[in-house]
């Protein structure tokens, strides 16, 4: 896969959430807030690769 694919783009987000959710814990607000905001990039990418494929 080629690092600027959106499915490549994809698979980084999924990894860089799974690590953040490991890390040690932080704030209830830090941590709803660095989740959703990941959250938001995985969600608008799996969205551009469904919208591409069709």
């Amino acid at each position: 896969m080629e690092p600027h694919t959106v499915a490549a783009r994809l698979a980084n987000a999924e990894r860089e959430l799974d690590a953040f959710e490991r890390q040690p814990p932080l704030g209830a607000r830090a941590y709803l807030h660095g989740r959703n905001s990941r959250r938001a990039i995985i969600l608008e990418l799996r969205e551009e690769l469904t919208h591409d494929q069709e």
